[in-house]
């Protein structure tokens, strides 16, 4: 059955497809041809399914509320009905695209879920270890979630600072705090939304309603208390920043070698790896499922993904210190 969006594919057959199979990874349900020859390539895909995916996670999240209440997912199901008309089907879109990669990522994924599989713990750090690849492409997916829930954290705060909920900061102190929380709020929405997205259809909905709310209020507070830490170590938070938080509220900026060290250990071991792990044990329990199914390679890979985040954006140095933010008991809402 055609769909809307084929009034723009080229009528000959040839290349010019239709406006989405920009973001696509095939055209009338065959698999494309296209495969990566290079990491650039193969990290682009990542980009373009971690953007793929944002969808679903914004409406597994507006299903939240309406499965608790009514006990459907009516969001969902609409999105699915109204895809099949349009075409637009991102999610299926993420799930094609995994054939663009190269045989290289393909060759490294297959090594890596072999040594979950049968291998040693040694066997799993060395599939990891030679193929940092593989380990490039869980940071470049999780960029776009990691950007959506910055802005929903910025957006949280100026709505509250507009309605007079939440105070004009005066320190850099109080920025930061507001910040983090800023950035807790939009990382726990997120997580929530992905969650609620992940679970299988066939979970009562309610189930699923209560685990994804679940796993969002954990990855939230997760993500204040870690961005807490960063700033207590002067290094800067990644969803914080966004969000509009200062990066270091207390003492000299520590050494590049220390900022980036200290990324690492917050973004990757205290927060990305709390919050994998949560996130997996709270999607097997509303599955009925092993709690511990899929924990540790969860745990793995979040903890890899975060501490290369975290390190990254504590290559430059942190934001200025209150004296120097024009910070005072008169000024207006901080500027992000």
């Amino acid at each position: 059955m055609a769909n809307f969006f084929d009034q723009f594919d080229a009528a000959d057959g040839g290349e010019t497809g239709n406006f989405f199979d920009q973001f696509d990874s095939s055209a009338d349900g065959q698999p494309s041809p296209k495969q990566n020859t290079s990491l650039a390539g193969d990290l682009g895909t990542d980009l373009k399914r971690g953007v793929q995916k944002l969808p679903g996670i914004a409406t597994g999240l507006a299903d939240i509320p309406v499965a608790a209440i009514t006990n459907k997912r009516f969001v969902d199901e609409t999105a699915d009905k109204l895809g099949e008309v349009t075409g637009f089907q991102p999610s299926q879109w993420a799930e094609e695209a995994r054939d663009e990669y190269s045989p290289e990522r393909q060759a490294g994924a297959a090594e890596i879920d072999q040594a979950w599989e049968d291998g040693t713990a040694m066997d799993v750090a060395g599939a990891y270890a030679s193929n940092p690849g593989n380990v490039a492409g869980l940071v470049a997916e999780s960029l776009p979630q990691m950007l959506a829930g910055g802005a929903l954290g910025r957006g949280a705060l100026a709505a509250g600072r507009a309605t007079g909920v939440i105070g004009a900061p005066t320190t850099a102190a109080q920025a930061a705090t507001q910040g983090a929380i800023a950035g807790g709020v939009g990382e726990g929405a997120v997580i929530a939304g992905g969650t609620m997205d992940q679970i299988d259809r066939d979970v009562e909905p309610r189930r699923a309603a209560a685990a994804a709310a679940g796993a969002g209020a954990v990855g939230g507070v997760v993500g204040v208390l870690g961005a807490k830490a960063a700033q207590g170590m002067g290094v800067v938070d990644a969803e914080s920043l966004i969000a509009g938080g200062a990066g270091q509220v207390a003492g000299e900026a520590p050494g590049l070698a220390r900022r980036v060290a200290g990324g690492a250990l917050t973004e990757g071991v205290l927060e990305e790896l709390p919050q994998s792990a949560a996130e997996t044990v709270i999607q097997n329990w509303a599955e009925e499922k092993d709690l511990t199914e899929g924990l540790a390679r969860a745990a793995v890979e979040g903890t890899l993904a975060g501490s290369a985040i975290g390190a990254g954006v504590n290559v430059l140095p942190p934001r200025k210190r209150s004296e120097e933010m024009g910070l005072d008991p008169n000024a207006g809402p901080l500027s992000a």
